[in-house]
């Protein structure tokens, strides 16, 4: 069987420069803030009920894989 092995991110890029869950208003800062906390997709999950946890999974495997990136762009943000 053959299937697709890649994964999609449900990440955009604002007009102003923000990258966001999209159809949402909620910003990978605040997700990549509550994770590098300790907060599991689940309780990130019940701060933002508007977020499946397919959604958040993706965005945490994006900030895991791209670790370097997300910093600096998290650094450029404040």
């Amino acid at each position: 069987f053959m299937t697709n092995l890649t994964l999609t991110t449900p990440l955009e890029v604002w007009e102003d420069g923000s990258i966001r869950v999209k159809n949402s208003r909620v910003t990978l800062d605040v997700i990549a803030g509550q994770f590098k906390t300790g907060a599991t997709a689940e309780q990130i999950q019940e701060d933002f009920p508007s977020l499946n946890l397919r959604e958040i999974y993706a965005v945490l495997a994006f900030y895991l894989e791209q670790t370097g990136f997300v910093e600096d762009y998290l650094k450029g943000q404040k």
